[in-house]
């Protein structure tokens, strides 16, 4: 594992040095990045000045298991570390947040599940003192899993998480949606607090 991280640094480092080089001539057009195998994607998050977060996703195979590495670069502080989260399903997308406003940043990891309906997983970790700590999104509530059917839309607002989905009364597959649910999450106490948004 560490000899992967120090691979994984190295080539980090490699991709951030060509994009400051390709900013400052401002002339070869944007190319995509390829990573080497077996990782898949990587996201980019800045803190602050000096504090970054790149989320790697990597694995064997197909998207049902895989894995998202978590690499913490703290120049100020002259520190790196990193974090290894195994999920299954897909890798969607990270956010950074401080939804508590304690001053530890807070990445969030939407991953979506290999179901009919693909899912959604939110992983959380906050970083205090450049140590993660998990904390556990909650699960909808029943009545509204049963008119759940997937395709989330998760964004910042103001500082804290929404999810909006479509809710279905109508079991068939081919049926139209009859309905909205907004949710818009905080954090308390390292604990998720839950908002349902009536738009007008």
């Amino acid at each position: 594992m560490n000899k992967i991280l120090i691979y994984v640094l190295a080539c980090t480092l490699g991709l951030a040095a060509c994009g400051e080089a390709e900013q400052a001539e401002n002339k070869a057009p944007e190319t995509k990045v390829v990573l080497p195998h077996p990782f898949k994607s990587i996201q980019k998050l800045m803190v602050r000045p000096g504090l970054d977060f790149h989320v790697m996703n990597w694995g064997e195979g197909a998207d049902t298991l895989s894995a998202v590495l978590v690499l913490r670069s703290d120049t100020l502080k002259q520190e790196n570390t990193a974090y290894n989260l195994e999920i299954e399903g897909k890798f969607i997308e990270a956010f950074n947040t401080d939804m508590d406003t304690d001053g530890n940043p807070e990445i969030l990891i939407y991953t979506t599940l290999n179901d009919a309906t693909k899912t959604a997983e939110l992983y959380c970790l906050e970083y205090n003192n450049g140590e993660p700590s998990r904390i556990k999104f909650p699960a909808l509530t029943s009545k509204t899993s049963k008119l759940y059917r997937g395709k989330d839309n998760f964004y910042l607002h103001q500082g804290k998480l929404r999810r909006a989905f479509d809710l279905y009364e109508n079991p068939d597959p081919k049926a139209k949606p009859t309905a909205k649910k907004l949710i818009e999450y905080s954090i308390r106490s390292n604990t998720f607090d839950i908002t349902e948004i009536k738009e007008n």
